[in-house]
């Protein structure tokens, strides 16, 4: 049976000043199941645009995060028809678990609809 795939839009940041990495990652949905992803070093235009599905939007959103990245700052959410929800929310569940970086703590104070948006997929 098809589960809903949940893609929070928005942009997610991996600082690591120890091995000089800035990097940003974006995912934002154009039309329908496409979703456009940018991806560079903080600061510049970076690259991109590439175009995929929510299904692969959902799986990028769930390696980046599991490789460190935080999203700094959420755009939408978009509810579609699809396989996993679990991916997604498990990533997000990764995200808090980073609260001991000052960016996370930024984030959680700034972003308080973030929080909201993550407890109504519980």
């Amino acid at each position: 049976m098809a589960r809903d795939i949940t893609v929070i839009q928005g942009r997610y940041e991996l600082i690591d000043e120890e091995n000089n990495h800035k990097k940003f990652w974006s995912v934002e949905q154009m039309s329908g199941d496409s979703f456009e992803i940018r991806w560079g070093r903080i600061g510049t235009a970076g690259q991109g645009p590439q175009i995929v599905t929510a299904s692969e939007a959902s799986k990028r959103i769930a390696e980046k995060t599991k490789k460190g990245y935080v999203l700094v700052k959420a755009f939408d959410v978009a509810h579609l028809p699809t396989v996993a929800k679990e991916a997604w929310i498990g990533s997000v569940s990764n995200l808090y678990a980073k609260e001991t970086t000052a960016k996370a703590v930024q984030m959680e104070e700034d972003n308080e609809d973030l929080l909201n948006l993550f407890n109504q997929l519980r």
